[in-house]
């Protein structure tokens, strides 16, 4: 009975030794920093080019953590660059964040360039680095690919015109998919030389919506004089989007279809 006894204690002391190891509390649990996500995509209008990147930690430490923000330069390993962006397409508040004691989380505000080109689709890549040897990285997001790109949702429209000597021969206008005309324009006068006549831009604000421009010439040279006389048209939105454009000889009429917003 005593040999049970003795051979009991023993495997209860192995077993208790092992489940310490195994489980310790006194052992700390290591502290991640990740973006969370490896890409960002960011649309952002002439009105509000702000937005933010977040870094987030595993754990809730007692003291503050600093976490650098790096913008990658040259190539990747697959020779493709880290960054398109231009000087000037954006700026970043501050190149690091502090994760303040007791939180998990900590956000740096990217300015856009809110004049950026709408034609422009570009990127930036970011590394998070940090000198604290408690924490690591999270390897599959510890960089951020943050694409961006400037959008126009306004309704607001601009319509140029420069006419060629003859304005008399040119009229205009915008019809809704009803049918109906919404802007018009023309006949305008003629010069009194062989030179361009620019008109006074017109501003208004138009409903969503498909329509349809329409410019007419009776002569049927559109609005062409010659080589160095030779009249454009445009339609765009306030914010830059260009929506139609044309000028020279088109003959009779030209039609163009946009959309808003």
């Amino acid at each position: 009975m005593k040999k049970i006894n003795v051979f009991l204690l023993t495997i209860f002391s192995l077993v208790t030794l092992f489940s310490c190891e195994e489980y310790d509390s006194s052992v700390k649990t290591p502290d991640f920093l990740t973006f969370g996500k490896n890409a960002e995509n960011i649309e952002f209008v002439t009105e509000s080019p702000v937005s933010s990147i977040t870094v987030y930690a595993s754990n809730v430490s007692n003291s503050d953590r600093t976490v650098n923000i790096v913008e990658l330069s040259g190539n990747d390993s697959a020779n493709q660059p880290f960054t398109t962006a231009l000087d000037g397409d954006y700026v970043l508040e501050s190149t690091s964040v502090i994760i303040p004691a007791g939180e998990m989380s900590a956000t740096v505000n990217i300015s856009f360039d809110p004049n950026l080109s709408l034609a422009a689709n570009r990127y930036v890549t970011f590394e998070a680095q940090s000198a604290d040897e408690d924490s690591f990285f999270n390897v599959t997001t510890t960089r951020i690919k943050v694409n961006f790109k400037r959008m126009c949702f306004s309704n607001t429209i601009i319509h140029t015109l420069v006419l060629d000597r003859y304005g008399s021969e040119t009229t205009w206008n915008i019809k809704n998919s009803s049918g109906v005309v919404v802007q018009s324009g023309g006949p305008y006068s003629d010069a009194p030389s062989n030179v361009l006549q620019p008109q006074t831009p017109m501003t208004f604000t138009l409903p969503d919506g498909t329509y349809t421009y329409t410019i007419n010439d009776a002569y049927g040279d559109g609005l062409f004089t010659s080589a160095t006389v030779s009249g454009t048209y445009n339609v765009s939105k306030d914010c830059g989007s260009v929506l139609v454009s044309g000028g020279g000889n088109f003959g009779v009429i030209k039609t163009h279809t946009f959309t808003l917003p």
